[in-house]
């Protein structure tokens, strides 16, 4: 695990703001706290939803519809940003928007095939997309 440029500080900013965050992930629980942990963001996820936590892992919409559920959120007001074909092909299964990650060990035009709602190449882009243009990091 590494610390992506600028995640600390965005996930800051919409944790201040008042946006609900949370997890989705093919990991086990112990090793995504851990990870949490480690960096310090722990305390700006509200909803943790791992593999241990369904029957069908992503590319299958049941994680974001779950973490949906824990935070009472609705797809039109959810964005899910994520590294892989799975992260987006699980968002646009579930209604969500889909924000693929220009940093992923898959490339970009590998990502454009799942057709995400869009790709970003710094983490501060986020920000614009959920509607939060005057914040400056």
């Amino acid at each position: 695990v590494r610390e992506i440029p600028y995640v600390r500080e965005v996930l800051s900013a919409l944790y201040e703001e008042g946006i609900q965050l949370g997890i989705v992930t093919t990991k086990i629980r112990r090793t995504t706290l851990r990870g949490l942990e480690f960096y310090g963001l722990d305390k700006f996820i509200k909803a943790i939803v791992t593999i241990e936590d369904v029957n069908y892992p992503k590319p299958h919409p049941e994680p974001v519809l779950r973490a949906m559920e824990a935070l009472s959120a609705s797809p039109r007001n959810t964005v899910m940003v994520g590294d892989t074909a799975f992260d987006i092909k699980a968002a646009n299964s579930a209604g969500v928007t889909s924000i693929g990650v220009g940093w992923s060990l898959f490339s970009e035009s590998e990502l454009r095939q799942h057709q995400p709602d869009y790709i970003i190449q710094d983490m501060r882009e986020l920000l614009q997309i959920v509607g939060l243009k005057g914040i400056v990091l």
